[in-house]
């Protein structure tokens, strides 16, 4: 018995075929444009509670205050040595352009308890960041 192929069932299969490529496409392209790496803090000891706030930050600006392009937040339950994050950039931006990953490290009211940053490093390279205590 031979199995007949009639136009709708063509057109549904080219259909499906181009909705594979398209979604494998999106997800290789979303990948190219992530960020990603671990968090930890100085003297390798837990990081405290807090609140994480991960700035993805445009450092080829003239001014001393640099731009945030964009940001995140992760939360620490003060167990954990180490935070693995992974930030998407934002569409419009190239990799070029975003030199620079700051972390702060924020008790509930808001007071700075550790900073870090670090230098966003080449495609598909994790970008670690490490913690120092802010002294007062």
């Amino acid at each position: 018995m031979k199995t007949r192929v009639n136009r709708q069932s063509a057109l549904l299969a080219a259909g499906l075929m181009i909705s594979a490529v398209s979604t494998n496409a999106e997800a290789v392209k979303s990948q190219s444009n992530t960020i990603s790496g671990t968090i930890t803090y100085a003297g390798n000891e837990a990081i405290p509670k807090g609140q994480v706030k991960i700035f993805l930050k445009d450092s080829q600006t003239q001014s001393k205050s640099q731009v945030t392009v964009s940001q995140t937040q992760l939360i620490s339950t003060g167990k954990a040595k180490t935070l693995a994050y992974t930030f998407a950039m934002p569409s419009k931006t190239k990799v070029s352009q975003v030199q620079l990953i700051e972390v702060r490290l924020e008790r509930a009211d808001g007071r700075l308890l550790a900073r870090g940053s670090e230098k966003v490093r080449e495609e598909r390279t994790p970008t670690d960041v490490m913690l120092y205590k802010v002294v007062y």
